[in-house]
């Protein structure tokens, strides 16, 4: 196959029609220079690489255009507004525990989760995930066992610009759940 890169990203051509190509894209990490073609991990295609236990929710599935609307009604944030800088409706294929570090103006039952048991102090959460001090104390902690074919939004965080008029920026790498 015709190979073509733009902006890091990689576009395998997987079938040309007339004048027309079909372009499978997929980031340079996740090509194959053997085969030349995108090699995916879990899951059909989405826009950041997700872990084992989750994969991106197909289009047809009926769960699908009601979690794609929620994410761009609420989720998806400008930059300073906290929320998803990117994101995509999933669906856990195997069970695994989540984590929501709440208190202060923060419930146990919020939208917000982590994939991952939280690491190290409250401020080190508070700008890995950019939470501002005034929407969550962090003084408690509570796990959830999501069961499989459970579907939810994930995705990277957004900047998030505090009462003191700081800006927190997430780290690009975490994913946050939602």
């Amino acid at each position: 196959p015709t190979v073509l890169q733009l902006n890091g990203d990689i576009c395998s051509i997987a079938n040309q029609v007339g004048e027309g190509l079909t372009c499978e894209w997929c980031a340079a990490e996740q090509f194959s220079l053997q085969t030349s073609a995108c090699v995916q991990t879990s899951g059909p295609p989405g826009p950041f690489p997700v872990p084992p236990y989750l994969e991106f929710l197909p289009e047809t599935d009926p769960r699908f255009p009601a979690l794609n609307s929620s994410l761009y009604q609420f989720g998806l944030k400008p930059p300073g507004g906290g929320g998803f800088l990117e994101g995509a409706p999933v669906v856990f294929v195997e069970e695994h525990f989540v984590y929501r570090i709440y208190g202060g103006g923060a419930s146990q039952c919020g939208f917000w989760w982590n994939l991952d048991a939280p690491q190290n102090t409250t401020t080190s959460y508070f700008e890995e995930f950019a939470v501002c001090p005034e929407w969550n104390d962090a003084t408690s902690l509570v796990r959830c066992n999501v069961p499989i074919n459970f579907a939810a939004l994930v995705g990277t965080g957004q900047s998030a610009t505090c009462a003191d008029n700081s800006t927190i920026v997430p780290l690009p790498t975490v994913l946050q759940l939602n």
